[in-house]
């Protein structure tokens, strides 16, 4: 079970959509689907060499609590914004667990491409 000082990061939850501008080209957008307190801890992360460059990727976990009404429910497809330290973060989230007995925690497993 969790206890409220252990959620000290404002995270938000965010989805994605699609607009189409004046010349009728389909685009990406992303907008918030809810703000809530979460704890975010870096777990890993990985290098992979790509042609001439290096790809890195940070694997994170992101706790909160379960939201209230199921249509706000974090999904794979969403993703997670947040501010560390003055530097606002992105994650992707690939995978979304309930951790407790009585589903009230979400576990967010993402990644975040550095």
């Amino acid at each position: 079970m969790l206890r409220a000082g252990q959620l000290r990061q404002r995270v938000t939850i965010q989805q994605r959509g699609t607009t189409a501008d004046a010349a009728g080209q389909i685009t990406d957008t992303w907008s918030d689907l809810l703000t809530v307190a979460g704890s975010v801890m870096d777990t890993g992360g990985s290098e992979t060499m790509r042609g001439v460059g290096i790809d890195a990727t940070v694997d994170a976990v992101v706790i909160v609590r379960k939201p209230r009404t199921s249509g706000n429910l974090p999904k794979p497809e969403m993703r997670v914004q947040f501010t560390d330290d003055l530097v606002t973060r992105t994650l992707n989230i690939h995978s979304v667990l309930n951790k407790d007995d009585k589903h009230q925690e979400l576990w967010l497993m993402c990644k975040e491409a550095a």
